[in-house]
């Protein structure tokens, strides 16, 4: 719930002609308007509002935000995640062996189509 930032409401929409004049309530924030329907929750949240600082809230805010943009636009430098040369060709041999491997027995079976490799 928003406990500082005060916004109007639409009250009444009379219509004269093609005109339209719209009539709106007193700004006020939405726990303004709830105090008016439920005294003991209103209480609550007032004795929080009174607690908060808004501008510490939204330092706060616009620090984890920050931490989040930082984690979500992370890149590595690609000499950190980059493999050996060595290690690369031993991988690809593997892999292809490995899919040699699945085609041979797929023939030996008699099965007319060869499995996808996982």
């Amino acid at each position: 719930m928003n406990l500082f930032q005060p916004s109007v409401k639409l009250m009444k929409t009379v219509r004269r002609g093609s005109r339209v004049k719209k009539e709106y309530s007193a700004p006020q924030t939405p726990l303004d308007r709830l105090a008016k329907w439920d005294k003991r929750l209103a209480a609550e949240l007032l004795k929080l509002r009174d607690n908060l600082d808004p501008f510490t809230l939204a330092a706060e805010v616009n620090h984890r935000l920050e931490g989040i943009w930082k984690t979500a636009n992370f890149r590595p430098k690609l000499k950190e995640i980059a493999k050996p040369k060595e290690d690369l060709v031993e991988e690809a041999v593997r892999l292809i062996s490995r899919r040699l491997d699945v085609q041979n027995q797929a023939r030996e079976d008699g099965r007319h189509r060869i499995p996808a490799m996982v």
